[in-house]
């Protein structure tokens, strides 16, 4: 761990220092599970802003955002991932930003996205890591490409995504020595270098000035692919990555930008018949 400098736990208490940024591309039924789910843990309200970037957008996402009562900000193309972001960091006004996309559930309670979300503010304060990682250590969601090649190929073919074993191996710093444990708030956290932390799209918490400084410069790809374009860069600076339980599962309910096409909406249908929905 990096020497614990900068600014004391007393300065980042206040989770109203957060911007919240949600992506979200033509995936209604989704969205509102999602926002739902946020409302219920209250995260929607414990942080300072909430804007909801819409690539491709419909009438009915903009009502599902107002019902929320969240900011919006329409685009009439898809204009990829990476610009997407950079729209949303540039309109947050606060000092700290998450990166959401529309099909991450939060699963846990007020009291334990309270206590991460200060808990990865602290360590980003104190300047002990660059980024906190917030997808839940457990209940993860699919798909989890890196458990399926460590499984395939061994944890050699996984050495940029190691960070991600603490997802399935119970004590990964006793197995991997470029990850390491701490416990914090009662809980074990794990730290590691990006060069084994690849970067990601899933949901992270950042210093603003970070992201605008390091990320967003070469977040310009109009495409998807913003992971794969960051991710040598990625990889050789160093940066600071940790992540604890974790607060989000990946669960969409529609292929993204078909959730307004017969098909979709017939998917739909067919999950919440099985259950699955």
């Amino acid at each position: 761990m990096v020497p614990i400098k900068g600014r004391s736990m007393e300065s980042c208490e206040d989770l109203k220092d957060i911007s919240l940024g949600i992506l979200a591309w033509r995936t209604p039924e989704t969205l509102k599970r999602t926002l739902s789910s946020y409302s219920r843990s209250h995260l929607l309200n414990s942080v300072g802003e909430v804007t909801v970037f819409f690539n491709q957008v419909h009438e009915a996402d903009l009502k599902i955002a107002e019902s929320f009562g969240l900011r919006c900000i329409p685009s009439e193309e898809n204009i990829g991932i990476g610009p997407a972001l950079s729209k949303l960091v540039s309109s947050s006004t606060k000092n700290h930003f998450m990166f959401l996309e529309g099909d991450w559930l939060c699963v846990e309670e007020h009291e334990q996205v309270k206590q991460r979300l200060r808990i990865g503010l602290d360590l980003i304060n104190r300047r002990n890591v660059d980024v906190v990682r917030y997808r839940h250590r457990i209940r993860y969601g699919w798909p989890l490409y890196s458990r399926a090649t460590y499984w395939k190929k061994g944890a050699r073919a996984i050495s940029d995504h190691l960070l991600d074993t603490i997802h399935w191996v119970k004590k990964p710093e006793e197995r991997f020595p470029q990850i390491k444990k701490k416990i914090l708030g009662g809980e074990n956290w794990y730290f590691a270098s990006s060069k084994h932390a690849n970067y990601t799209n899933n949901p992270c918490l950042y210093e603003r000035e970070f992201l605008e400084r390091e990320l967003l410069p070469r977040a310009y790809g109009t495409g998807i692919s913003l992971e794969v374009d960051l991710h040598d860069w990625w990889k050789s600076q160093e940066f600071s990555v940790a992540q604890g339980p974790g607060l989000f599962k990946h669960r969409p309910l529609e292929i993204s930008g078909q959730g307004y096409t017969a098909s979709s909406a017939f998917k739909l249908r067919l999950f919440r018949a099985l259950g699955i929905a």
